[in-house]
């Protein structure tokens, strides 16, 4: 006596099983325009360290410059004529989602420095500074 084969139920998964499927964490980065305003009429000299970190005062992370766009890393160094403004920007990497408020800090082996501390985070992170 022959039985009847019953097929088994199919299950589907109501979204597709992609097994090559891998979480990517988006990588933030944080944007700062920057303007430098000379403060007489003599030609002076401007260039950035890459020792330049936002840092989170609350945890204390400290977040790398990755790129400068419109200036030189030390040692070299841009005419800055007198009686001008030099614009560049700053792009560092990103800063922990819990901090609301940071510092812009140019650590260097002299006087000088760029600074700009209690910048209040925005949802861009895109920010302007006036030195």
């Amino acid at each position: 006596m022959n039985t009847p084969v019953k097929e088994p139920e199919k299950k589907t998964n109501e979204e597709p099983v992609n097994e090559t499927a891998f979480e990517v964490e988006e990588e933030k980065q944080i944007i700062v325009h920057c303007r430098c305003d000379s403060l007489d009429k003599y030609d002076s000299w401007i260039r950035i360290w890459k020792t330049t970190f936002l840092i989170d005062p609350v945890s204390e992370y400290k977040s790398d410059l990755l790129f400068a766009y419109n200036i030189s890393f030390y040692p070299v160094w841009d005419l800055f004529p007198g009686n001008s403004s030099k614009k560049f920007t700053l792009v560092f990497g990103g800063l922990p989602k819990s901090c609301q408020i940071f510092d812009l800090i140019e650590v260097t082996d002299g006087t000088g420095a760029f600074e700009s501390k209690g910048m209040i985070r925005n949802k861009e992170d895109i920010y302007n500074v006036v030195f």
